[in-house]
C-alpha cells in the first residue's frame, strides 16, 4: 500500500511538473517575443501634380492636374482675316469672352465694313461676328461692354448728314443682334474714337468739323442707354480749367483756353446693314518663358540628410530647356554642385540628380524649375521626387521561429524544455523500477 501510494503521489508531482513546464515553455517566449517595428530610415516625397498642394507660385506655366503635366502657359495669336485689309482697334473681355472692334474690307456690303467678333477665352475660338456697313467706309474705333450689351463706337459716310458722321451702335452680348444703334453728325465730318458706359448712360468722346470754335474740334456726347429713336440737338458737354498738381511732374499748369458750346449735330437712326462675318480666323499659341517653384517638400520629416532629387519629363523638345534649382530658405538658390544661382539641366526621361554633395539635413528642401521655349514648343514635367534619410535604425535583431525578427532569449526557451525531458526521464525510471520491483 505505501508503495503504491507513493507511486500514486509521485504520478500526481509529475502530472503537475509536466503542465507547468509546458506552461512555461510556451510563456516564456511569448514574454521574451518582440514585434518587430517599422524603424526610422530614408523618406521619399512625390509629387506627380495631381493637385496644386505643392506649388508655392507659377509663372506663365500651366499645371494640368487631371494629366499630371506642368508646361508652359500658351500665349494664343490669331489672325482673323480674308483677301482685303482688316484690322481690329478695340479689345474687352469680360469671364468668358473677348470683343474685338475694328473694320474689314474683305467683306460686307462695300468699302470698309465696321467689324465686331466675339471670341471664345479658352482657344479664342470664335463665337460670334458680325460685319456692320452699307456701301462706303464704316469703321467702329471703340468698344465697351456692361451687363447684357456690347457698346461700339465710330463712324460711317455710308448715311448720315454729310462727311463722316458718329457711329454708336448698342448690340446684345449674347449673338451680337443689334438692340439700337444711331449716327450723329452735322454738315462736316465727325467721329467717335472712345466710348464708356455706367449706370443709366453711354459716354462717347470724338470729334467734330461741323462745329465749335474752328477746324476740329473736341466733343464728348452723354447719351441714355435706351438710345431711344428719334433725332435730338443740344446734347451739351462742359470742360473746366484743370487745378490739379502733380508733385514729380516739372510741366506748368495753365488755363484752358478751349471754349465750350452746345453741340446742334443731329442724332438720327442708323440705317447700316448688320450681316454675318465669314473671315477665316487662324489661331496660333506661342510660347514664352516660365518658373514654378514649389513649397517645402520635407516639412515635418525627420531629416539627417537630403540625397537626391528624381524627375520624369515625358517631352523637352529641341531648343526648348528644362532646368531646376534646389534651395532650404527659398531665397538662396544653388545647383546639385552647390553654386549659387546655378541649374542643372533635365534631360527627357526619368532621371535622378545627386544632392548629397550639398551636406544639407533638416526638413527644408525647395526646388524651383523653369521652363523656356522657342516659341512653338514646349517642355512638359509630370513627376518630381525628394529622397532624405532620416535616423539610422539599430542593427536588426536575431532571426526567430518562422523567419520574423524577434528579440528572444535562448536559454530561457530551452530550460522548460530540458527540464520536461528531465521529468519524464525521471518518471520513466520509477515505472521501470516499479514493474521490475513487482
Amino acid at each position: 500500500m505505501e508503495v503504491t501510494r507513493y507511486a500514486r503521489g509521485l504520478n500526481k508531482g509529475l502530472f503537475w511538473f509536466i503542465l507547468l513546464a509546458l506552461l512555461l515553455a510556451l510563456a516564456l517566449p511569448i514574454g521574451n517575443a518582440g514585434v518587430a517595428q517599422a524603424q526610422p530610415g530614408a523618406v521619399t516625397i512625390t509629387d506627380s501634380f495631381e493637385d496644386e498642394t505643392r506649388i508655392a507660385s507659377k509663372e506663365n506655366v500651366a499645371v494640368d492636374t487631371a494629366a499630371g503635366q506642368v508646361e508652359l502657359d500658351a500665349v494664343l495669336s490669331a489672325t482673323y482675316g480674308g483677301s482685303g485689309r482688316d484690322r481690329f482697334y478695340s479689345v474687352y473681355a469680360d469671364s468668358d469672352y473677348i470683343y474685338a472692334a475694328g473694320y474689314t474690307d474683305s467683306e460686307g456690303q462695300g468699302g470698309n465694313d465696321a467689324l465686331l467678333v466675339k471670341f471664345n477665352k479658352a482657344g479664342l475660338s470664335i463665337a460670334a461676328r458680325k460685319v456692320c456697313g452699307r456701301s462706303k467706309n464704316d469703321y467702329f474705333w471703340s468698344i465697351y461692354a456692361e451687363g447684357d450689351y456690347i457698346y461700339a463706337a465710330g463712324y460711317t459716310d455710308s448715311e448720315g448728314q454729310g462727311g463722316n458722321d458718329a457711329l454708336l451702335v448698342k448690340f446684345n452680348k449674347a449673338d451680337l443682334s443689334i438692340a439700337s444703334r444711331k449716327v450723329y453728325g452735322g454738315s462736316s465730318s465727325g467721329q467717335f474714337h472712345s466710348v464708356y458706359a455706367d449706370g443709366d448712360y453711354i459716354y462717347a468722346a470724338g470729334h467734330t468739323y461741323s462745329e465749335g470754335q474752328g477746324g476740329n474740334d473736341a466733343l464728348l456726347v452723354k447719351f441714355h442707354k435706351s438710345l431711344p429713336s428719334g433725332s435730338y440737338t443740344g446734347c451739351g458737354f462742359t470742360f473746366q480749367d484743370s487745378e490739379l498738381t502733380l508733385a514729380d511732374s516739372k510741366l506748368t499748369p495753365g488755363n484752358s483756353g478751349l471754349t465750350s458750346d452746345d453741340s446742334e449735330l443731329t442724332l438720327d437712326d442708323s440705317g447700316l446693314t448688320l450681316a454675318d462675318s465669314t473671315l477665316t480666323l487662324v489661331s496660333c499659341p506661342i510660347y514664352t518663358s516660365g518658373i514654378l517653384s514649389s513649397t517645402n517638400l520635407l516639412s515635418g520629416q525627420t531629416v539627417t540628410s537630403i540625397e537626391s532629387f528624381g524627375y520624369e519629363a515625358s517631352s523637352i523638345p529641341s531648343e526648348t530647356s528644362l532646368k531646376v534649382q534646389f534651395s532650404q530658405d527659398s531665397t538662396n538658390w544653388y545647383n546639385s554642385a552647390g553654386t549659387l544661382k546655378g541649374c542643372d539641366t533635365l534631360s527627357a526621361g526619368s532621371h535622378s540628380i545627386d544632392l548629397s554633395s550639398l551636406n544639407w539635413s533638416g526638413a527644408n528642401f525647395y526646388y524651383r524649375a523653369g521652363f523656356t521655349s522657342d516659341g512653338g514648343d514646349t517642355p512638359i514635367l509630370d513627376e518630381i521626387s525628394v529622397t532624405a534619410s532620416g535616423p539610422q535604425p539599430p542593427p536588426p535583431p536575431p532571426t526567430g521561429v518562422g523567419g520574423e525578427a524577434y528579440p528572444i532569449n535562448k536559454l530561457a526557451i530551452l530550460l522548460p524544455w530540458i527540464g520536461l525531458i528531465a521529468a519524464l526521464l525521471a518518471g520513466a525510471t520509477i515505472v521501470i523500477r516499479r514493474r521490475t520491483q513487482g
